[in-house]
């Protein structure tokens, strides 16, 4: 799909889940986490990145679309593992309403 300017939707959401990736990662320089040099994120990091509930990032991670880490009882994503699963997840079609 195409808009009036012609701007792929698909290619607008991935840049603009990867502007908050990035804004994000600015604001957390301060409570930063890391493995071997990789930036972890959160929950409430990702649900602000990708604009979805918590719930959300339950069913990718039960279905394995989404790596994960549990450390002390709390779950955390690599950076790199997060960027892939946006190309991944962007990638696939979905289905337009109407057809």
């Amino acid at each position: 799909m195409v808009t009036n300017f012609g701007i792929n939707c698909r290619s607008f959401v991935l840049w603009k889940i990867q502007f908050r990736l990035e804004k994000k990662m600015d604001q957390s320089e301060r409570t930063r986490y890391e493995i071997n040099g990789e930036r972890l994120l959160n929950n409430i990091d990702l649900c602000f990145m990708l604009s979805c509930s918590k719930r959300t990032l339950q069913r990718f991670q039960a279905s394995g679309m989404l790596p994960h880490r549990r450390i002390d009882q709390k779950t955390y994503y690599l950076e790199s593992e997060v960027r892939n699963f946006i190309r991944e997840y962007l990638k696939k079609p979905t289905g337009e309403p109407g057809k």
